[in-house]
């Protein structure tokens, strides 16, 4: 186990999916702890990009890049919706 988390960040990129003003604080927490470990991280939510302290993007078009790793903070309903997105756009690791 120990191997799988160290390895999980090595591409030191993140897409954050569920990037949200109802979990604000979490967000901001989890953001900046990743940032400060050197991860480029890009947040995404698909209802609300507007804001944010960050740049938030809304849709898989909007990002610069795909990161192959991707952390999620959504509900059921919409993990079982955007899984098959995140396949493919080339996403192979994923956090929830």
């Amino acid at each position: 186990m120990k191997k799988l988390c160290k390895d999980f960040f090595d591409s030191k990129e993140l897409l954050f999916i569920g990037y949200s003003h109802r979990n604000e604080k979490f967000c901001k927490q989890v953001f900046q702890a990743l940032v400060n470990s050197g991860i480029e991280v890009y947040p995404m939510n698909n209802k609300s990009s507007s804001g944010f302290d960050v740049k938030v993007y809304k849709d898989f078009s909007e990002l610069p890049k795909v990161p192959k790793c991707a952390y999620l903070l959504i509900n059921k309903e919409n993990t079982r919706k955007i899984i098959n997105q995140l396949k493919e756009h080339g996403v192979e690791r994923v956090l929830f």
